[in-house]
C-alpha cells in the first residue's frame, strides 16, 4: 500500500516568503496592467488579470510548482499580494 503524499502545511513564514516571491513576479511583470485597472473609470467593474503560468514558471520555478500543486493554499495568498502590489504599483506603499 502506497503512502499518501503528505500535504504541505504553509507556516507564517513560508507564506511571507511566497508572497513577496509573488509580490516581486507581479511588480517585475504585470505593474502597467494593475496600474491600468487602478487607473479605470469605473471603479465598480471587475477587471481581471492575467497570468500566464509559463511566465510564472520561467520567473520561478520552485513558486510555480507550489502554485500548481497546491492551488486551495496558495492562490489566496497570490490574491492577496495582487491586492498589495497594485497598491506598491500606485505608490501607495506596502
Amino acid at each position: 500500500m502506497e503512502n499518501p503524499k503528505p500535504k504541505l502545511s504553509i507556516t507564517t513564514s513560508m507564506a511571507s516568503d511566497r508572497s513577496r516571491a509573488f509580490s516581486e513576479f507581479l511588480i517585475g511583470h504585470h505593474s502597467s496592467h494593475m496600474r491600468s485597472i487602478l487607473l479605470s473609470e469605473d471603479p465598480l467593474l471587475h477587471y481581471p488579470l492575467h497570468i500566464d503560468f509559463a511566465e510564472v514558471t520561467e520567473d520561478d520555478q520552485k513558486l510555480a510548482h507550489l502554485l500548481f500543486s497546491n492551488p486551495a493554499e496558495f492562490l489566496p495568498i497570490f490574491n492577496d499580494t495582487c491586492r498589495l502590489s497594485q497598491r506598491r504599483s500606485r505608490g501607495l506603499g506596502a
